[in-house]
């Protein structure tokens, strides 16, 4: 091919794909950042800034005040929220919860850089990069996803950390299988590989710690590998897929050793497993995620199609041909148990979805790929015969890989921009605004003081401010799985005056004390504003 029109022909793709990647994963990202200011608060908000408020000021979750999730958000946000001390003033707290949703705003930008350079790993070639790019584009324009990663939760990290991870195992697969038995490096491969997977253990870790929703993809995740170690087809021998393996559990084992011996250091061991696991996994509220899954096929119906279609074909092939199951298997088997875990989830809030939303957008972006492949390809070869027909020459044209490539890169950026209109969720005028909550929080914050404590509602307004008891998040599922001893303990400090609150809820434990409790607080508490009374000295 000529060299000029290879070089035309590589600007046009670059210019079709930067097009799609600024007006459909650009322009919503930075909308969202103006969105941040005014969008109104999820109650998981409150509860994490103050758990991660709580360990600034030096006491320990697990061991001080109950958390049952795992603790690397907090250990994050402390060192932050002891620099801004946002109990000081509304301020100085309205400031604090931007700064915190920014964070957020910047995690998020590092998964849609991650769904991209998936694609382009898994893909391979500049097919990759336009199946990554309207992929990164497809997950843009997901209702659910912006419903959940702009806020301030664990799942935001955890999911960049958990993508990360599957990166790293893509590479790290794609490694193995270049190494050939005759290849002078080899040794030297095979060692980059165990290194790949050892971070790629790591960083599943590091998402664990963020949130245990990553246990829920863990099946997937295992059925591969043991998969990898036991068929020989995969290329490396038993001795080599073992040592990968194990490079991948000492990778995952290390961070969960060393958070392990910091709560062992600090004597809060037991409880640290204790409430990260058995409490939930004795969780006693439950419902079914119908109502969630009609919503994403509202708000996402044609992504959901193609995905699925994507899915299946994807699995078809994968069932009878080697290649790709190197290239599939892991992806599908990951994705497959990401899409189980909401069924087994005992609360699939939205939050669980973004573990699978990413490969919605995958599947469905390599689906458009392979198709919009295909129809190019047989036109190309229609007009080529038709030509031929009327020539002496058997093929007057002949379009090569990157003529082709070009063509599908602007007919899918086409579609993919014309599928994805910008989310009425992302336009201002259509947000849910925060002044309800923000008003509710500044009233709290002026009518106590720093060493003032608060007995909360859900959602919880006294963000940084004390609290009286060590179960102090007090929502209808924690209440739940209160025994009486708990209840009754909190009663007791109250009525003897060993835990005092300026403030105190009517409702969340209110609801669950006994007369005698309730008529302490009745006639040495006066009812003021925000379902609060207050005490009377």
């Amino acid at each position: 091919m000529n060299t000029k029109i290879k070089s035309l022909l590589t600007i046009v793709l670059i210019l079709s794909l930067t097009f799609l990647l600024y007006q459909r994963v650009t322009q919503p990202w930075l909308q969202s950042r103006n969105i941040l200011k005014i969008r109104d608060f999820n109650p998981d908000e409150f509860q994490h800034t103050h758990i991660a408020w709580y360990l600034s000021k030096g006491h320990l979750p697990y061991r001080d005040y109950f958390e049952h999730h795992t603790p690397l958000l907090y250990f994050q946000l402390a060192p932050i929220l002891s620099y801004l001390k946002p109990e000081i003033s509304f301020e100085a707290a309205k400031s604090t919860f931007l700064l915190l949703r920014q964070l957020m705003s910047i995690w998020v930008a590092c998964i849609f850089i991650l769904v991209i350079t998936i694609g382009w790993v898994w893909i391979g070639g500049r097919r990759g990069l336009l199946v990554g790019v309207s992929a990164a584009a497809m997950l843009a324009n997901m209702e659910y996803f912006w419903s959940k990663m702009i806020e301030i939760r664990p799942d935001v990290p955890a999911v960049t950390f958990y993508l990360a991870a599957i990166l790293l195992f893509l590479i790290g697969l794609k490694t193995s299988f270049n190494i050939k038995n005759k290849h002078k490096n080899k040794h030297n491969k095979f060692k980059s590989s165990l290194i790949i997977l050892f971070l790629a253990g790591f960083l599943i870790s590091i998402a664990v710690l963020h949130t245990q929703k990553i246990l829920f993809v863990g099946p997937g995740m295992a059925l591969f590998w043991i998969w990898y170690v036991s068929d020989p087809r995969w290329g490396l021998n038993y001795k080599k897929r073992i040592l990968q393996f194990c490079s991948i559990a000492f990778g995952f084992f290390v961070p969960i050793i060393l958070i392990s011996a910091y709560f062992a250091y600090h004597n809060a061991l037991f409880e640290f497993y204790y409430y990260n696991l058995t409490f939930n996994f004795n969780w006693q509220t439950k419902f079914y995620p119908y109502n969630y899954l009609k919503g994403l096929w509202e708000n996402s119906n044609v992504t959901v199609i193609l995905a699925a279609i994507g899915y299946i074909i994807l699995w078809i092939f994968c069932a009878t041909n080697l290649a790709r199951q190197r290239r599939d298997a892991l992806l599908l088997l990951i994705a497959g148990s990401a899409f189980a875990s909401i069924w087994l989830n005992p609360e699939p809030y939205l939050q669980s979805y973004q573990y699978f939303l990413p490969f919605i957008a995958l599947f469905a972006a390599t689906l458009i790929t392979t198709v919009i492949y295909s129809i190019v390809h047989v036109i190309l070869n229609t007009l080529n015969y038709i030509l031929a027909l009327r020539s002496s020459n058997k093929l007057i044209i002949k379009f090569q890989a990157a003529e082709v490539l070009t063509i599908v890169a602007i007919l899918q950026c086409c579609l993919v921009y014309y599928q994805t209109p910008i989310l009425n969720s992302l336009h201002l005028s259509k947000v849910a605004t925060n002044k309800r909550a923000l008003d509710k929080i500044e009233w709290l914050m002026k009518n106590t003081s720093v060493q003032d404590s608060v007995v909360d509602d859900w959602p919880m307004y006294g963000v940084f401010r004390k609290h009286t008891s060590y179960y102090w998040c007090t929502h209808g599922a924690i209440l739940r799985m209160l025994s009486k001893d708990d209840i009754k303990k909190y009663e007791d400090n109250l009525i003897n005056g060993k835990s005092a609150p300026t403030l105190h809820t009517r409702a969340g434990l209110f609801k669950v004390m006994s007369k005698e409790a309730k008529n302490y607080i009745q006639q040495n508490y006066t009812p003021t504003r925000w379902g609060y009374w207050r005490r009377n000295n």
